[in-house]
């Protein structure tokens, strides 16, 4: 990687400087091979913003290095942090919860912090299950990220921390961490990462180019579906001169194929457009993936998408039976799914297509209507998961409500709950 792309403060922290360490956990299937790795941005992004605070940032990807729990406690007992943060999600949070577990045990005074998807959506729920946690930052905690260590250091009250929850507090009083400016920030800290990067760690499967990267140029969602933890309808958008920036830099680096990770790249069509035309413009060969909506699916769009290099949309399908999309609240027909993959493929562009089996007022009629719209559409690839209640989603809260929640998540057990069908 170049010193350009990595945009790093490295070294540049005195020794007195305070000291965190990010942890990348290992995924569920990390002993199997894995579709895709990619780098975990979302603590690239902290590590940037730590580093320039001037707070020495080190982030262990335990999950691309597969790490044992042993050798990741090791790492971080060399490094010599005043905190651990690690992001947590309901499939990792056994994983997580025994990693915490092993860190207090090694690091007795190293202040221990949760964030990610769980910890946003349920910050007291986390707090509940796993005991060693002294800290969780609901929301984007890259500006109190940074405050927590700085109090943490200096042992100054912990005020002034947006989205924070504390054993004495444990309900976030501010409610979410909201940046005013998704430009504020340095790019990612990819240099945090290196020795994955040289390992040649990240990668994902049936791509163009095998030298793959990941960009986000928008965070939220403005919808809510049922099955999702998404915490708000807001979406706040990067600059596009901030984007191509970005990506001119990683082009420069050698990267030939980009992962869009924005939930919903074209939540807005008229910016969507746009930075479809000016990549056209810019001919720099990249290929591109990207998440849509069906409905924002038109002609002019996917054109455009495929003059600037996207090989690659994925949709959001769900299921094929019109009465389980109103349940879903995914505000889409199934005529929209129905043309909108025929337009994508029609352009020469791959259609990927993600569908939930199992959401309450699944029947087998209603499953036999979504395998046939599979046979209809045709995708390039479909992907079917068994629908996962989420601590925090609609779905969890109302079988919760009406008894038919079966189970519960466990960081002790490792347990996964499911919805029992009527």
């Amino acid at each position: 990687m170049t010193r350009d792309l990595e945009t790093s403060w490295e070294g540049g922290a005195s020794r007195e400087a305070a000291r965190a360490v990010l942890i990348n956990p290992k995924a569920t299937y990390a002993h199997e091979i894995a579709q895709k790795c990619f780098p975990p941005l979302g603590l690239l992004y902290l590590a940037a913003a730590l580093d320039a605070s001037g707070i020495r940032a080190q982030v262990i990807d335990a999950n691309a290095l597969r790490l044992d729990v042993a050798a990741t406690v090791e790492r971080v007992r060399r490094a010599c942090p005043d905190l651990v943060g690690m992001p947590i999600h309901a499939e990792t949070l056994r994983g997580c919860a025994i990693l915490f577990r092993a860190l207090r045990a090694a690091l007795p005074n190293v202040a221990l912090v949760a964030g990610g998807p769980q910890a946003s959506a349920v910050p007291e729920w986390v707090l509940q299950q796993i005991p060693e946690l002294d800290y969780v930052i609901a929301g984007e905690g890259e500006t109190s990220l940074v405050r927590l260590v700085g109090c943490v250091k200096s042992g100054a009250p912990l005020t002034g921390i947006d989205g924070l929850a504390t054993r004495a507090a444990p309900v976030p009083s501010g409610g979410l961490a909201r940046l005013p400016d998704l430009d504020m920030f340095p790019y990612p800290a990819r240099w945090a990462v290196r020795e994955a990067y040289d390992q040649r760690r990240y990668y994902a499967l049936m791509v163009p180019h095998r030298r793959i990267e990941c960009i986000v140029t928008s965070r939220g969602c403005p919808f809510r579906c049922g099955f999702c933890f998404n915490a708000s309808r807001k979406v706040r958008f990067r600059s596009i001169d901030r984007c191509f920036d970005e990506l001119e830099r990683l082009r420069s680096d050698g990267v030939r194929s980009v992962e869009v990770l924005d939930d919903n790249f074209t939540a807005n069509t008229d910016r969507a457009m746009e930075f479809f035309e000016r990549l056209a413009r810019e001919r720099w060969g990249l290929a591109l993936r990207i998440k849509a909506r069906a409905d924002s699916i038109t002609p002019g769009l996917v054109d455009a998408a495929r003059r600037a290099g996207v090989y690659q949309v994925s949709l959001g399908a769900e299921s094929g039976a019109p009465e389980l999309l109103a349940a879903m609240d995914k505000r889409i027909t199934v005529s929209q799914l129905r043309d909108a993959a025929r337009l994508v493929m029609d352009r020469g562009i791959d259609c990927h297509t993600s569908w939930i089996i199992g959401y309450p007022g699944e029947t087998p009629e209603t499953l036999l209507a979504t395998l046939a719209l599979v046979r209809q559409m045709r995708p390039t690839t479909a992907g079917f998961s068994i629908l996962a209640p989420y601590p925090g989603t609609p779905v969890y809260e109302a079988a919760l409500r009406d008894g038919t929640l079966m189970g519960e998540w466990s960081a002790r057990t490792g347990a996964v709950p499911w919805i029992r069908l009527s």
